[in-house]
């Protein structure tokens, strides 16, 4: 997991893309995420956010991951998780 991070950050830092994380420890931190991955800084063009814990969003935060999903092209979203039980995986 550990590698798997940094090649991704390296990747990142390699075309400037501006990088924010995240550590949920409640269902409302997923809020913040959400306005994260809709908010640039003045010298950023594109985003990448990681988003560590082990609280999955709640039904209004899947359907705003839902959305995001199918509509954005420009930011990256990357979620680091435990293993997921088969319910949580639903």
């Amino acid at each position: 997991e550990q590698n798997l991070l940094d090649a991704f950050r390296k990747s990142w830092q390699a075309q400037e893309i501006e990088r924010q994380r995240y550590d949920i420890a409640s269902v409302s931190d997923w809020k913040n995420v959400f306005n994260g991955l809709n908010s640039l800084s003045l010298f950023s063009q594109q985003l990448a956010i990681e988003v560590h814990g082990n609280i999955k969003p709640d039904a209004n935060g899947i359907k705003q991951l839902k959305s995001y999903l199918q509509h954005n092209e420009h930011n990256l979203l990357l979620v680091v998780l435990p293993k997921q039980d088969a319910s949580s995986l639903k």
